[in-house]
């Protein structure tokens, strides 16, 4: 991935991907996905 960056090779999926991956790592989520998450199970999923 920083290789990928320090070259200017686009990698949006990856990025993605990766930040997803830190976030459920993370000892607290953020705000934004949780709340998306719970809208997501009420409707129905």
């Amino acid at each position: 991935m920083a290789a990928a960056a320090r070259r200017g090779v686009p990698t949006p999926g990856f990025a993605a991907a990766l930040a997803f991956s830190d976030a459920l790592r993370a000892s607290r989520l953020p705000t934004a996905p949780t709340q998306g998450q719970r809208d997501f199970s009420e409707a129905g999923g």
